[in-house]
């Protein structure tokens, strides 16, 4: 299993932070039918073949993203699709 982590820092309110990463996870149930919870200030997702939290802070957010063997091979294309996503809507 491979783990993608990554973590930024961010100045957006709370509930601003929340609406972005609940949109995010919005997305990956619509396009990967990944489905998700909330637990506390964090954001379980889970699909065939991979899982991960998304874990809010006042200052930053943490991602880690479980790949399974047969997803492995699009690692880069994950943490490249998370950074820019993250690039775009915590800047």
């Amino acid at each position: 299993m491979t783990t993608i982590h990554i973590q930024r820092k961010h100045r957006l309110a709370p509930n601003e932070l929340r609406r972005h990463v609940d949109a995010l996870a919005d997305d990956l149930q619509r396009k990967l039918s990944a489905k998700y919870h909330w637990e506390g200030d964090t954001l379980h997702f889970s699909r065939t073949g991979a899982s991960g939290t998304i874990t809010l802070d006042p200052e930053q957010l943490e991602i880690q993203i479980k790949l399974g063997l047969l997803l492995r091979p699009f690692t880069n294309a994950v943490e490249q699709s998370v950074s820019e996503y993250l690039d775009e809507y915590l800047a």
